[in-house]
């Protein structure tokens, strides 16, 4: 458990300044990492500034900032973080629990080996501190992944929607386009069934067809998805390529591309049971 003193105020080093955040620490090499210089084991004088501060003030050990009026040296610059966390020790300044004069601790880090441990501790504090009240507040990451996780399913489900209205708008497009072209090729379907082809080759052949229909658009629509994808990754350096070439993409590529051929067979099936059940005579005469 890292215990830490709090305040705001400006940082201002030899060309400009800084709003951060100002902790007062005595072991922070329990909680961070340094990338220059070396964090004390007690921390006892100078100040620990943050990657991001430093890189507003561009200073770096050794260089004196100003924080708050007094002149203090820096001992060390921190790791940048990828973290979410209620302490964010890219934008602050840490500095040692004398510069402080409030009567306690405004938060403290609890650092744990894994999510469940993580997990425990958390629930020890709900049944030991806040058991009658809520005395403290607890601010759990695995709470910010769950949110996470639960914004991602609120959005898959919405893209699943959008999904299954597009399928319903091609299926009736297939199931129209169809429709006309069995009603068009009458008499042709006519000859085919008075010449002595089966009411079941009829209906493979404008099945096959309903099925190329279906394919075409779905692989119009995997090449668009893939100049698409391809385009965003380009747009966005932040994005790693890795997660987009990844094998298991292919899998949903050929998934959607074979639904597409569902879908265009499905709409087919009815137009094509009409045209190969009527009757050979009916068709002619028309």
């Amino acid at each position: 458990m890292v215990p830490l003193y709090s305040d705001n105020g400006i940082v201002a080093g030899a060309s400009s300044q800084t709003f951060a955040t100002i902790y007062g620490v005595e072991e922070p090499d329990l909680a961070f990492e340094a990338a220059e210089g070396e964090l004390p084991d007690r921390h006892r004088q100078g100040a620990i500034i943050g990657a991001g501060v430093a890189t507003d003030l561009n200073i770096g050990t050794g260089d004196t900032v100003e924080i708050v009026g007094s002149q203090v040296r820096v001992v060390a610059v921190l790791a940048e973080t990828q973290t979410f966390s209620p302490v964010a020790p890219d934008d602050a300044v840490f500095l040692p629990e004398s510069a402080f004069a409030a009567d306690g601790y405004a938060q403290a880090l609890i650092i744990s080996e894994s999510g469940e441990t993580a997990q425990a501790a958390a629930d020890a504090i709900r049944r030991e501190v806040n058991a009658r009240e809520d005395r403290v507040d607890l601010f759990e990451l695995a709470a910010i992944v769950d949110e996470i996780n639960g914004f991602f399913d609120l959005l898959s489900t919405f893209l699943l929607g959008l999904g299954a209205i597009s399928l319903v708008v091609a299926g009736v497009s297939i199931l129209n386009v169809m429709l006309m072209s069995t009603v068009e090729r009458r008499q042709e379907i006519g000859v085919m069934r008075a010449v002595g082809v089966t009411r079941r080759d009829v209906l493979r052949v404008l099945l096959a067809e309903a099925g190329l229909i279906g394919a075409a658009g779905a692989a119009a629509g995997t090449v668009l998805t893939v100049i698409l994808v391809a385009a965003l990754v380009a747009a966005t350096p932040a994005v790693d390529a890795s997660l987009v070439i990844d094998p298991t993409n292919g899998y949903y590529l050929l998934l959607a591309l074979g639904f597409g051929v569902g879908v265009g067979i499905i709409s087919g099936a009815y137009p094509a049971w009409k045209a190969a059940n009527e009757r050979p005579v009916e068709a002619l005469r028309s």
